[in-house]
């Protein structure tokens, strides 16, 4: 009975015992102290490093831990739009038919008649960078000719290549 009685017999906690309640008070109040950016930092919502750094400047006064409340539970996350591209209503336009280059690279078919690229090129022809020649589909050619409508092949000195094919070949060959 000598043990039972020194140990309830002492005046008064041990410098253990103190120090431990003092750290569990202080962990306390930290803990309250900073419940705002832990709250902040748990929600995951991108508010906990402004909501630190107003809970230590501000969070000393008792008006600024409740200010700083709003901040710890709101989102700071940037928005997402998203946004769904729907698809034209109307068909989009046929590309033009290829063109087609007669063999003396010159005339082209605009689908009715042969047409003088040296006079009228394709509307839709190719232009090079500096705008002097059109692309065939397999030449440059010089983009001298005003584009616009075609107008057909007729009268000249030269006989078109086309009605060259159905002549008789004189003596210097076909033309």
């Amino acid at each position: 009975m000598t043990s039972l009685m020194t140990i309830t017999s002492s005046s008064g906690p041990t410098p253990v015992e103190t120090a431990v309640g003092w750290g569990f008070l202080i962990g306390m109040r930290a803990l309250a102290y900073f419940l705002p950016t832990l709250v902040a930092l748990a929600l995951r919502r991108g508010a906990w490093i402004p909501t630190l750094i107003l809970n230590v400047l501000l969070g000393w006064t008792i008006f600024g831990w409740f200010l700083i409340w709003p901040l710890a539970l709101s989102d700071r996350r940037p928005a997402v739009l998203n946004v769904l591209i729907a698809p034209p209503l109307y068909p989009p336009p046929a590309p033009p038919a290829p063109l087609l280059v007669a063999p003396d690279r010159r005339h082209w078919w605009n689908g009715l008649v042969w047409v003088d690229g040296a006079v009228t090129r394709p509307v839709w022809a190719i232009l090079s960078p500096d705008g002097q020649r059109w692309w065939s589909g397999t030449d440059w050619l010089p983009a001298d000719a005003s584009p616009g409508l075609p107008t057909p092949v007729g009268g000249g000195e030269e006989t078109p290549w086309w009605e060259r094919l159905h002549q008789e070949p004189g003596p210097e060959g076909l033309g």
